[in-house]
């Protein structure tokens, strides 16, 4: 992986942290294992975190492949696939 991809990796996860793990602390790390059915987000709220994570890395995401992902860390292996297809 290189550096420039940390940092991309890095600053997903802070997005994704925002998101879906809003009433934690923000320095504890991304539960990566967390099933996305234990998340309470909406469509609007998925829509919403599509929607920052593609404007962060001016990247377009398929809604339907990114609401399919069944845990968090599907979705930043999807993220990242995109971001690194740029």
């Amino acid at each position: 992986m290189t550096a420039d991809s940390c940092q991309e990796e890095f600053r997903l996860r802070e997005i994704m942290h925002e998101y879906l793990q809003p009433d934690e602390d923000p320095d504890r790390e991304l539960d990566e294992d967390l099933d996305l059915e234990e998340v309470d987000m909406d469509s609007l709220d998925l829509l919403a975190l599509i929607v920052a994570i593609e404007e962060e890395f001016q990247i377009e995401l398929d809604e339907d492949t990114f609401g399919e992902c069944e845990d968090i860390q599907e979705m930043i292996d999807y993220v990242m696939r995109e971001i690194n297809l740029q």
